[in-house]
């Protein structure tokens, strides 16, 4: 009886490790894509202050894989998202190309 109480014990910690690990994984993937975010909009402040209303930066998804190649994919697709639905990004309405003003 005692044996089936610490094999208990033991299955219960082995789990508590394993969700805390699994936690230890997202927060250290949601830190790089917060990370990533901070780094792509200072990028993209930069270019919108070089820009005079007349001309456009093309910033589209090829351009940000290579800005920024040491992030991983799940990453950059969610910062990406971020920036499609905040506006920070917009597409052309002449060719459709994602860009900035």
């Amino acid at each position: 009886m005692e044996i089936m109480s610490m094999v208990w014990g033991i299955l219960i910690l082995l789990s508590w490790a394993v969700v805390a690990c699994i936690g230890c994984v997202y927060a250290y993937g949601w830190a790089r894509a917060y990370k990533l975010e901070s780094e792509a909009r200072a990028l993209l402040s930069e270019y919108k202050a070089r820009c005079n209303g007349s001309n456009r930066f093309i910033f589209n998804e090829d351009v940000f894989q290579q800005s920024f190649p040491e992030h991983s994919m799940w990453a950059r697709r969610k910062v990406w998202n971020r920036l499609v639905t905040t506006r920070a990004i917009e597409r052309d309405p002449l060719d459709g190309e994602w860009s900035i003003r």
